[in-house]
């Protein structure tokens, strides 16, 4: 009785941590104890990397791992133990990291600027047509 009520405790802590991506930050909702939780949050332009560990055979066999988030700053590291398909989830974040900072940096706008631009005859006949009307 004892060891499944422990083993009940230990999986609805398991169970109950949570974790939240939006477009602009990042949620931890853990449960450290019982009655016990914790929440941590943190903006996207704050994380400063995405590590996967997977140890053993069976970690590998059967596609889990710990996801590990280190952010700058106060925050500490958002740590996902047990996450099913890491390298997946890994990729998803980093993905959502980059679009964010392209929009908050505006570097997002240089593929508009891309699709844009003249090519060099274009850009010899805009240079003659200038010259030209300067002559006038």
């Amino acid at each position: 009785m004892f060891y499944s009520m422990f083993l009940y405790i230990n999986w609805l802590n398991y169970d109950l941590d949570l974790f939240i991506f939006t477009n602009n930050r990042i949620v931890c909702i853990e449960q450290v104890a019982f009655l016990n939780r914790s929440v941590w949050e943190t903006t996207l332009d704050k994380v400063q990397e995405v590590n996967i560990e997977t140890k053993w055979l069976f970690a590998s066999l059967f596609d889990y791992g710990t996801l590990k988030i280190l952010t700058a700053g106060a925050s500490p590291s958002f740590d996902m133990t047990l996450c099913p398909k890491p390298m997946k989830h890994s990729r998803y974040i980093n993905n959502l990291v980059d679009k964010y900072r392209d929009n908050l940096y505006g570097w997002g706008q240089s593929e508009k600027k891309k699709k844009t631009k003249m090519n060099t005859t274009e850009k010899v006949e805009s240079i003659l047509q200038k010259n030209k009307e300067s002559t006038l």
